[in-house]
């Protein structure tokens, strides 16, 4: 309301014909007007900036009590085996990277490993059907903020191929690796091995990839991912009853089956092979016209 008042009232002062024949001086005004114009552009965009950082209520500490509220209720639902929280969908979300390397190492002279991360909670990998391969996945134990007079270094659980990467041959459980080599360079203990998943699509290789524990942590948005018996878009409506129930404020959207994921992550490779086959059809037609013609001259 502001920016648009002051305009408002300094137009009855305005000449309108000196303004629209005023080419040099601007379509719409003078030097004056477009300082005023700027500044209240200014001002409407750092207003909108500070409702929305000042609107995101949820901390560490809220986000990961949502995150147990939440899926503490939706595991209780008859139809549901296991429910989990992710920072990125499967299969199609970003691909969101850091450095690895073991602690106590030289980077390669190759470079150092590029690994995909994820946010997950600790019933993630049992909910994507992921092998358990070595040690143990997370729990409330694991939260990144808790005092921690120890000084223990926080916990990762790492997939099969970063394992083989890093301590070929050997146990990494127990060991330590520096995420985010070159930027932050924070030390974390390795406590699970997992399989090896196709983050990035069915047609990538298995991913090398490092999870972090969801608990105590800051991000948004939230991803879920359901495992059901029967259909699971059945348990839609009471997922919506539930979170409204926790916080009216949060919208629950992108609802989608994992088949419909799986589709759309290979639907351009389905279309290019109809293509294909569209024009070799149509190849195939016109060399047995060509031979018909020919055979009946």
């Amino acid at each position: 309301m502001i920016a648009g008042l002051l305009p408002a009232l300094q137009a009855p002062r305005s000449d309108i014909i000196a303004a629209l024949g005023a080419g040099d001086r601007g379509v719409a005004g003078g030097r004056a007007q477009k300082r005023l114009r700027s500044g209240l552009v200014a001002a409407e965009v750092a207003l909108s900036l500070m409702l929305l950082v000042g609107a995101d209520t949820y901390g560490g500490e809220a986000t990961r009590q949502l995150l147990l509220d939440f899926l503490g209720r939706v595991s209780a639902i008859p139809q549901v085996r296991a429910a989990a929280g992710i920072s990125a969908p499967p299969i199609v979300g970003a691909s969101t990277g850091l450095g690895i390397i073991p602690a106590g190492q030289p980077d390669p002279d190759e470079g150092v490993p590029w690994a995909l991360w994820r946010l997950v909670t600790g019933e993630y990998f049992r909910t994507m059907g992921i092998p358990l391969l070595r040690g143990r996945t997370f729990d409330e134990r694991d939260a990144m903020n808790r005092a921690d007079p120890t000084g223990t270094p926080p916990r990762i659980i790492i997939s099969q191929r970063l394992a083989e990467l890093l301590w070929p041959g050997e146990d990494p459980l127990g060991r330590q690796a520096i995420l985010w080599r070159g930027q932050g360079d924070v030390a974390a203990e390795v406590i699970g091995v997992v399989g090896s998943m196709r983050e990035r699509g069915l047609d990538a290789d298995p991913t090398v990839a490092v999870y972090i524990p969801y608990y105590g942590l800051r991000w948004s948005p939230v991803y879920f991912v359901f495992h059901t018996s029967g259909d699971p878009r059945a348990i839609v409506p009471t997922l919506r009853t539930v979170l409204a129930d926790i916080d009216p404020n949060l919208p629950l959207s992108d609802i989608r089956a994992m088949d419909e994921i799986v589709n759309g992550s290979v639907a351009d490779r389905r279309f290019n092979m109809l293509l294909l086959l569209i024009l070799a059809g149509v190849a195939l037609l016109l060399a047995l016209a060509g031979i018909y013609g020919v055979q009946s001259y």
